[in-house]
């Protein structure tokens, strides 16, 4: 079966049923930009009414810190009608047609209460963005806007994002990547750019490029490199772009999917392991566009992928708040604890690596009683979900990753289950390859090639409870998240 074709047949169907429910009026599809009068330059709100009493029309929706703004309740007058403002910053006043300062920068949810002879109460809402920048709106640029994945993750479609960046700004970048090494422990540095996307503008995000092996390679064969956006990363220099956010993200990854002729791999395999009940980053394809003073000029296909330290952790574990690991080097084999190879991502002026040397001990004790060995694991450590991933990892041929590689998975601590560790995946770019995977096919399937010096495989498989549990998760992971008829 012909994936792309079904899936443009699929589009085309919706399409044909969206037109005609739209002519014939039974389906309606609107579009309104939040907010914004077109017949007098002024803003209305972007909450949605409750009724027509509380309208009102606002001056300025991005006011300067201590410019005066003007506030309209739209309706007309009525029978001992009254009209009471909450300026969200300690302050109300009363009267059909207010003015008010807001004296510190910050996003205000102003609010109308209207009431009359008839209606108790009518309220409404809308968002005062003081001191940001012109464009700055409540679900594009909020910290507290929420992550909406339905947006930036759109299967459905290839999206674009265009980035500008300062000519000297770009030859800094340039002459940064140059000189990066192998191995190095600095990573190139973040820059100030302006990111666009969907007829919204972002402020000074900062941007870098991102990889190690990947990087090198790649700006040594052409100039394709992946990269991060940080969008508040500049705020203490730009007070304007304070908790900066991207549809609610403050990170997001681009992966130029090196080695990777299908530009599948990235996406596809991540959505392979959640399916199959392993936490992974969302990812989704995108268009890049760069002006760097010459012209917009197109960079390439990438796959935009979530970070993991960002919106991942609440909506896939539903907390966020405990320690996120992304172990790199040596000791990441888990053969013993050496704090530099558990890198923190969040938390990271907290000097307590408890949670992993808790786990690294329960690994590495006694096996004799195997259920009492068992049962110290699973204490600390998520050991149904690592094997589940076992599974999965091994069935995609996901070689540049533990078991081959000390590198390439997070560890999360989950404070809402007394602090267990959970291991999810990342950079799947090589999953799926036979051809250069060392040995020309990756580990088998039973695992026997895995000696001691990979213990968390090691030590599961040799405990018979374990071993079992894994061929299980193998037979539903080739019935279940691998099979023809859930990947198409």
């Amino acid at each position: 079966m012909n994936v792309w074709s079904s899936f443009s047949l699929k589009n085309l169907l919706i399409t044909i049923l969206i037109i005609f429910f739209a002519i014939w009026g039974n389906f309606s599809l609107t579009a309104q930009s939040p907010g914004v009068n077109p017949s007098n330059s002024s803003f209305q709100s972007d909450i949605g009414k409750t009724s027509y009493l509380a309208a009102f029309t606002v001056s300025e929706i991005t006011p300067l810190v201590d410019k005066s703004v003007m506030f309209n309740a739209a309706n007309p007058d009525g029978s001992n009608m009254q009209w009471k403002w909450d300026f969200d910053d300690g302050t109300t006043a009363t009267g059909k047609k207010v003015t008010h300062v807001f004296a510190a920068r910050g996003d205000y949810k102003v609010t109308l209460t209207v009431t009359d002879d008839n209606i108790p109460g009518d309220r409404e809402c809308i968002w005062i963005f003081v001191g940001r920048p012109a464009g700055w709106a409540r679900e594009t640029h909020r910290k507290s806007a929420g992550c909406m994945y339905d947006i930036l993750f759109d299967d459905s479609k290839v999206q674009r994002i265009d980035i500008i960046i300062d000519p000297a700004v770009y030859r800094s970048m340039e002459k940064d990547v140059a000189a990066y090494k192998p191995g190095s422990s600095v990573d190139p540095k973040y820059v100030p750019v302006t990111v666009k996307y969907d007829g919204h503008t972002w402020w000074k995000v900062g941007m870098r490029y991102k990889g190690n092996s990947t990087l090198i390679m790649a700006r040594d064969r052409g100039h394709k490199l992946p990269f991060r956006l940080y969008f508040d990363k500049f705020e203490d220099d730009y007070p304007k772009i304070k908790d900066q956010r991207f549809y609610g993200f403050k990170k997001m990854t681009f992966s130029n999917n090196f080695s990777d002729a299908s530009f599948l791999r990235e996406k596809v395999c991540a959505d392979i392991f959640r399916t199959g009940g392993v936490p992974a980053a969302r990812g989704a394809f995108y268009r890049v566009f760069v002006d760097k003073g010459d012209g917009v000029v197109y960079w390439g296909f990438y796959t935009m992928i979530e970070d993991p330290s960002d919106g991942m952790l609440d909506n896939q574990f539903n907390e966020s708040t405990g320690n996120l690991y992304k172990p790199e080097g040596d000791a990441a084999a888990w053969t013993e604890f050496d704090q530099k190879s558990f890198i923190k991502k969040t938390n990271k002026n907290a000097g307590d690596w408890s949670d992993i040397r808790a786990a690294l001990d329960a690994l590495h004790s006694s096996r004799k009683n195997a259920a009492v060995w068992r049962v110290g694991l699973e204490s600390v450590f998520y050991v149904n979900i690592f094997i589940r991933w076992l599974a999965i990892n091994t069935a995609i041929v996901n070689w540049d990753s533990y078991g081959s590689m000390p590198q390439n998975y997070y560890i999360f601590q989950n404070q809402e289950d007394h602090g267990r560790l959970a291991w999810f995946p990342w950079d799947l770019n090589m999953s799926m390859d036979f051809e250069s995977s060392p040995g020309g096919g990756g580990l088998t399937l039973a695992l026997n090639d895995v000696g001691n010096d990979w213990p968390l495989i090691r030590y599961v498989m040799d405990d018979p409870i374990y071993n079992e549990q894994y061929h299980q998760e193998l037979i539903k992971t080739l019935e279940g998240c691998m099979n023809e008829n859930t990947l198409i």
